[in-house]
């Protein structure tokens, strides 16, 4: 650290210039691009949710393509905490999608209680890999159904008591593109959203 430009470096002999991982054989670490990007993505997806929608208020906003709708939820839980109850309806999802819904889901004391995922057949028919990754991540209670659906939904009961809703353009997985979605606080449209998923998941494949 630098006090003022007095400081100067301190020499404590004239040793091996090799640190002490080296000489122990132990390799450097390593900086990864791709982990580097996920975090500049969590942080894109927290500065979008900066102020979040009190009841009855809606946010709306624009995604820049660079991050996942799971790296907004991700944010969205460091926000509001543990939810109790969540449903997804999407076209689409990828791996990483699956990996991220497993981190909610595992572990001692998961963010999710219950998750249901409600994606299209036109998917679940060309990705069987993805669609059974994600099934077997799963626990019991927690439900994978595939309709003829195209819509783009998520509603959240957190532990709290609140009750939102997310609409928009965004499948789980990015694309590159831009795409909307709009937060509501509301308990009535949670309740609505949540009654036709699970509709759709019990007629589903």
């Amino acid at each position: 650290m630098n006090f003022g430009g007095m400081m100067r470096p301190v020499s404590f002999g004239a040793g091996s210039r090799k640190s002490a991982d080296e000489r122990d054989g132990v390799p450097k670490p390593m900086a990864r691009a791709v982990s580097n990007r996920h975090l500049a993505a969590i942080r894109e997806a927290s500065e979008v949710l900066a102020v979040l929608p009190s009841q009855g208020e809606s946010l709306h906003a624009i995604m820049t393509g660079r991050y996942d709708l799971t790296d907004l939820l991700d944010a969205m839980f460091g926000k509001l905490g543990r939810v109790a109850e969540m449903r997804i309806a999407t076209l689409s999802f990828n791996q990483n999608n699956v990996r991220q819904i497993g981190g909610w889901i595992g572990g001692k004391t998961p963010l999710v209680g219950r998750v249901t995922v409600l994606c299209s057949l036109f998917f679940q028919d060309h990705n069987p890999e993805t669609y059974e990754a994600l099934r077997q991540s799963l626990r019991k209670g927690d439900r994978l159904a595939a309709t003829r659906n195209h819509c783009k939904v998520v509603t959240l009961r957190f532990e709290s008591g609140e009750r939102m809703a997310m609409e928009g353009s965004a499948n789980l997985r990015t694309n590159g593109n831009r795409e909307q979605f709009a937060l509501y606080n509301d308990a009535v449209l949670h309740d609505w959203h949540a009654a036709w998923i699970d509709d759709q998941v019990g007629h589903g494949k």
